[in-house]
């Protein structure tokens, strides 16, 4: 890799970790209840903590680029979530983007992993990050649906509640959950690997 693209990779890495950590503690002072229960929370913290390690290796020139891909996916699902899900929300899109931590955790930390894995992350040839994104969000959706089922948490999202929902609603859903993964996780691919791939330290 390139000394510039290096050092950009570098920054962008320190700059999320220190978002992450900031969004964190505006949670935490907050008192959310069940925060860790969400998606969007769950995905921000695995991107610290990629971030952290790829900032790490790639001072030594080494990039954990199937570690990277996956919790870039997983962040960017964030996004589109977010995006579908705000128009249903009081205060919209504004308080979904823009209102304290989401603008970190749903806005400017996924922009940026996703620019970061686009412009800077080595190109790799395989797909294991790209399937590990989808069994994860599917492992996901499967398990909060269960533990609503059993009734031992109560969403976090409406689409969970399946008290309120007919099977073939719930399995919809979950099918629509894991469709928009899977597009979302091949087109981010595809635009990154529109050139011929190189190899790379693992």
């Amino acid at each position: 890799m390139k000394v510039n693209k290096r050092l950009a990779f570098l920054l962008l890495n320190a700059v999320i970790v220190i978002w992450e950590i900031c969004a964190f503690a505006l949670r935490f002072f907050k008192q959310e209840e069940n925060m860790f229960l969400f998606f969007t929370v769950q995905s921000n913290f695995v991107a610290f903590f990629v971030c952290l390690v790829s900032f790490i290796l790639a001072l030594r020139g080494r990039y954990p680029v199937t570690l990277y891909a996956w919790s870039t996916y997983l962040l960017c699902f964030t996004l589109v979530v977010m995006a579908v899900g705000a128009s249903t929300v009081e205060g919209g899109y504004f308080e979904m983007f823009c209102v304290g931590e989401s603008l970190l955790n749903h806005l400017t930390c996924p922009i940026t992993m996703i620019a970061n894995y686009i412009l800077f992350l080595p190109k790799h040839d395989n797909l294991d990050g790209e399937w590990l994104a989808i069994f994860t969000i599917l492992a996901y959706g499967t398990t909060m649906y269960l533990l609503n089922a059993f009734r031992i948490v109560k969403g976090p999202y409406f689409f969970f509640e399946v008290h309120s929902m007919s099977l073939y609603k719930i399995l919809l859903l979950l099918i629509t959950l894991v469709a928009m993964a899977t597009l979302m996780t091949f087109t981010l691919y595809a635009v990154k690997h529109r050139e011929k791939s190189t190899s790379v330290a693992k």
